[in-house]
């Protein structure tokens, strides 16, 4: 079983009041990048309307708006998330979510229902985002996320409490990942990274916790829900109960 690497320890004294106001918190460091058409820029910069690159099947890229930006207060521990083919690293909370893949990975798992995301559309110029849920009594499409979740959670309560499992769909075998908070990201799993303007995977190779004390920033992405941060693809501020 691949083991995490021990954290570099919290130094700063603990601050319980302020911690308890982080329950739900989610987002990234200042400073992190998200690509738009006009380059990189430090997340703190972006603004509603702006458009920012998002993944999609078939290992495609395109840029889609923005429809807000939230920064939040946070003081509590911060995890920096390395990978072997990024030259960048991710500052992220510990419950926001990202997209991996273990070595154990599958995304065809029975009695249980299967959210396929971000899944190109044949035909289509990779234009649009379909998303599939799946399980053994019913099978549908979408090409909205919201509307996706939504339909999962109905058929989850139809079919008894059904588990739901949630996978990114970035291209073939080798690109689908699962929804996964950071917090329980491993050494060893493979993230979605862009290279070249392609989805691949990259091998995490180090992880670290620190004390953050400032801002954290998210983006609302309707059309996507995800966008690259740093080079990393991760999901945006939709909250999600995993």
């Amino acid at each position: 079983m691949i083991q995490k690497q021990s954290r570099t320890p919290i130094t700063s004294p603990p601050l319980p009041e302020r911690e308890n106001d982080n329950r739900g918190v989610t987002g990234l460091a200042a400073g992190t990048l998200v690509t738009t058409p006009d380059g990189d820029k430090p997340i703190e910069e972006i603004q509603a309307g702006d458009m920012v690159l998002s993944g999609f099947g078939g290992r495609q890229t395109q840029f889609y708006n923005v429809g807000k930006v939230s920064a939040k207060q946070y003081s509590g521990p911060m995890l920096t998330i390395t990978s072997k083919r990024s030259a960048s690293r991710l500052r992220v909370t510990p419950n926001h979510i990202c997209f991996c893949k273990s070595k154990n990975f599958n995304s065809h798992s029975e009695d249980t229902i299967n959210l396929r995301a971000f899944t190109g559309v044949n035909g289509d110029l990779w234009r649009h985002i379909t998303f599939r849920v799946k399980s053994q009594e019913k099978a549908s499409k979408f090409k909205n996320f919201d509307y996706a979740e939504e339909s999962a959670r109905k058929m989850s309560q139809s079919c008894g409490g059904l588990e739901i499992k949630r996978y990114a769909i970035f291209g073939n075998q080798e690109h689908h990942f699962m929804f996964m908070p950071s917090t329980d990201l491993e050494i060893g799993m493979k993230l979605p990274i862009l290279e070249n303007w392609k989805v691949v995977h990259s091998l995490i190779t180090n992880i670290t916790e620190e004390h953050y004390d400032g801002l954290v920033y998210d983006l609302d992405i309707p059309d996507a829900r995800n966008f690259a941060a740093n080079g990393v693809l991760v999901h945006d501020s939709t909250s999600i109960s995993l």
